[in-house]
């Protein structure tokens, strides 16, 4: 059995984030982190009394919870033994089509070393493992899409590879995950706005909504720029951002399942925010059900030539913030 720190669903909930709560409540940000978080060895009576009278709570459930057993990022993939990638693909520019001649798609090459990166990953702990890949294009994604990506998340292990300025699956999962909000442009007119983090999480846009700090993304809370992105010239040394998300049991789900997005600015971003997961899994402590993972990336990378052949390659890549 483990003690399970609910504090954070429940300041969420209220619409405080954690430094307007730490503030509010008198308890120390560290100590509201460290509970978050679930990083405490022990928790002072007063300071849980604090919590329930401002978040007006007399169900110490609410709080903390005792759990049997732990959840491991790779479980729900051994137990299944499958995964289902979801990628978005690009249209294709061609002067001699004709509107009885079908629009033709590509998907982005990093985004298959970005699949090829987890799927190695994951069947070297489960090989058995089988894989699963669908592609959705913006052009052709409506309702009944929409609907299919939905089922999918709460029914198999997915993997939504690529940000929602291109894979419209993301979008749709972003939305239902983390439920609107303020934080993300749409790419559509008709689009929602996204929020891509809750209350003392993480509030990360991949591309900065207000256009004041930046490509990158942005902590909205700090309201600064937290994973720039520097291109540089051929032979000299860039960088790219990406966010990756893991969510056990999305959306509300019962079956033992996990959801991973992985977006970055460009295709090199995504496919570091997975090599983030494959170096540094995400912890038992930090999978509860329906709670997001956040991570931002930073991926270093290097092109030697002038080419218009995307001929990247990844120097290092390193984890900014955890949430």
């Amino acid at each position: 059995m483990r003690l399970v720190s609910h504090v954070g669903r429940a300041i969420r909930k209220s619409g405080l984030n954690t430094t307007e709560f730490a503030r509010e409540s008198g308890i120390a940000r560290s100590t509201l982190e460290k509970l978050i978080g679930g990083h405490f060895s022990e928790i002072r009576r007063d300071t849980i009394e604090r919590i329930a009278a401002r978040l007006k709570i007399t169900d110490i459930s609410e709080l903390f919870s005792l759990q049997a057993e732990e959840q491991d990022f790779l479980a729900p993939y051994k137990a299944r033994k499958s995964v289902t990638f979801l990628f978005g693909t690009h249209d294709v520019t061609d002067a001699h089509r004709s509107e009885k001649t079908p629009l033709r798609t590509t998907v982005d090459l990093w985004d298959f070393r970005t699949q090829a990166e987890l799927l190695s990953f994951l069947r070297s702990h489960e090989p058995q493992l089988r894989d699963e890949l669908r592609f959705y294009s913006k052009a052709g994604f409506g309702a009944h899409e929409r609907q299919e990506v939905l089922d999918l998340v709460r029914r198999h292990n997915t993997v939504i590879v690529g940000s929602p300025k291109i894979n419209p699956a993301c979008e749709a999962v972003l939305c239902s995950v983390f439920r609107g909000g303020q934080g993300y442009k749409p790419r559509r007119k008709d689009g929602p706005r996204l929020k891509l983090s809750e209350g003392g999480r993480l509030k990360g846009s991949i591309l900065d909504a207000g256009g004041s700090h930046g490509l990158g993304i942005v902590d909205t809370q700090e309201s600064r720029l937290v994973v720039p992105c520097d291109y540089k010239p051929a032979g000299e040394t860039s960088q790219d951002a990406g966010l990756a998300y893991v969510v056990y049991r999305p959306l509300g789900t019962a079956e033992e399942v996990c959801c991973v997005i992985l977006a970055g600015i460009s295709g090199c971003g995504t496919y570091g925010a997975a090599r983030s997961l494959v170096e540094h899994p995400p912890t038992q402590q930090d999978l509860q059900p329906g709670v997001a993972h956040e991570r931002a990336t930073q991926t270093t990378f290097k092109k030697p030539t002038d080419s218009t052949r995307d001929d990247r390659h990844v120097v290092k890549v390193g984890t900014v913030m955890a949430v």
